[in-house]
C-alpha cells in the first residue's frame, strides 16, 4: 500500500512538473498544420483606418465581415504570423492574402480550419460606390451597408442583412442568405448550398440553387415564376402566380425544392 501511494505521489509530482513546463512554453496554444508543417497558433491583430475609401475589393481566403460604425476601420486577425494585406489605391481598398495565406490549414485530425478573419467597419452615413469580390474564397457577411453596386463571387456562405444597393450580383459556393435587402435588381446563384430570401424589396430578382433549395418569405402580391423538383407557392403546388405584379421573382432549384411562403405562413 505504501509503495502504491509513493508511486502515485511520484506520478502526480512528475505530471505537475510537466504541466508547469508546458504552460511556460505556450502549452495552452493550439497546433495546426500550415504550409506543410506544424505551427503554433499565435494570434496577430492589426488595425487600419484608411481615409476617403469608396470601393471595397475582396481577394482573400479569410472570412470577411462588413458592418457600419462611427468611422472607417479595417481589423485583421491572423493566427500564423502572416498578415492580411490591406492595399489602398486612390479611393479603392483591396483586402488580399499574405504570401502563404491561401495555403490550406488543418487541425491535427486533418479537418480544414480557418482561424483568420477580417472585419471592415464603414461609417453609417457613407454610401460606397461598389463592393466586389471576384476571388473571395470564404464567407462574406454584410450588415447595414449601402452601396451602388455589390458583386460577389465566393466559395463560402454569403449573408446580407439590411443592405441597400442599386444592383446585387452574388455567385456563391455555399448557402446564401438575404434579409431585408433593398435593390431594384438582384441576380443570385448558389452552386452547392441553399438560397434563403426573407422580406426583401426588389423589382426584378433571379435566384438559382443548382444543387440545393430556394426558400422565400415575401408578401402574397409578389409575382413568382418557379422551376424545381418540387414547387410550393403560398400553400399551392403551382409554378406561376401574380404575372403582372410590379415585383417579380424568378426562382430555380432543378435538383431541389422551391418553397415560397408569406410572413404569416412562415
Amino acid at each position: 500500500m505504501k509503495k502504491t501511494f509513493k508511486f502515485g505521489l511520484f506520478v502526480a509530482i512528475f505530471g505537475f512538473i510537466l504541466l508547469v513546463l508546458g504552460l511556460a512554453n505556450h502549452g495552452l496554444k493550439g497546433i495546426i498544420w500550415h504550409d506543410n508543417h506544424f505551427v503554433t497558433v499565435e494570434e496577430t491583430a492589426a488595425t487600419y483606418q484608411p481615409q476617403h475609401v469608396t470601393k471595397l475589393v475582396l481577394k482573400t481566403s479569410d472570412p470577411v465581415t462588413i458592418k457600419t460604425g462611427n468611422r472607417f476601420r479595417v481589423k485583421t486577425t491572423s493566427v500564423v504570423g502572416e498578415k492580411v494585406q490591406v492595399i489602398k489605391e486612390g479611393h479603392q481598398l483591396t483586402i488580399k492574402d499574405g504570401q502563404n495565406q491561401g495555403n490550406q490549414e488543418s487541425a491535427l485530425d486533418g479537418s480544414p480550419v480557418n482561424l483568420d478573419r477580417v472585419e471592415i467597419t464603414v461609417p453609417t452615413t457613407q454610401k460606397l460606390t461598389a463592393v466586389e469580390g471576384d476571388s473571395q474564397l470564404s464567407d462574406v457577411t454584410m450588415t447595414g451597408i449601402s452601396a451602388a453596386n455589390i458583386r460577389l463571387q465566393n466559395r463560402g456562405n454569403t449573408t446580407l442583412t439590411n443592405v441597400q444597393a442599386k444592383t446585387i450580383q452574388v455567385r456563391n459556393g455555399r448557402d446564401l442568405y438575404l434579409t431585408n435587402v433593398t435593390a431594384p435588381a438582384m441576380t443570385l446563384s448558389s452552386v452547392y448550398g441553399n438560397v434563403h430570401l426573407n422580406r426583401n424589396q426588389t423589382t426584378a430578382l433571379t435566384a438559382e440553387a443548382k444543387r440545393g433549395d430556394v426558400n422565400v418569405i415575401t408578401n402574397q402580391r409578389t409575382g413568382i415564376q418557379a422551376v424545381g423538383k418540387e414547387v410550393t407557392v403560398f400553400g399551392h403546388h403551382t409554378n406561376r402566380v401574380n404575372n403582372s405584379a410590379d415585383q417579380q421573382y424568378r426562382l430555380t432549384a432543378k435538383r431541389g425544392h422551391v418553397l415560397v411562403v408569406t410572413h404569416a405562413q412562415q
